[in-house]
């Protein structure tokens, strides 16, 4: 990676240091990324002050999964959206070819 393109993002998780470099225009994604990631960290170990860092870690990446299998289920409304607009676009695309045949 081109170090004029890109941005090194330091952060600190669960006690562990990391520093990743990313393309300038996706460091802003990133960085709201590791927000949520240490909001779902800082929530977890509230609720069980108890937890080891590697079983918080396991139980904020289950609840990672469990929300990206929510968002890509058939009956969110991420996915609704997603298909009114392809069925929008498929119509379009099913005009001009008529149009054009």
């Amino acid at each position: 990676m081109d170090s004029q393109n890109t941005q090194l993002i330091q952060f600190s998780s669960l006690g562990e240091n990391f520093s990743l470099r990313v393309p300038v225009k996706e460091a802003a994604k990133l960085k709201d990324a590791i927000d949520k990631l240490n909001e779902k960290v800082n929530a977890r170990f509230n609720k069980n002050p108890g937890l080891t860092p590697l079983q918080c870690a396991i139980l904020v990446a289950l609840d990672c999964v469990e929300e990206l299998n929510e968002n890509n289920s058939s009956d969110s409304e991420f996915y609704k959206k997603v298909l009114q607009q392809y069925t929008k676009m498929n119509k379009i695309a099913k005009n001009i070819e008529k149009k054009n045949g």
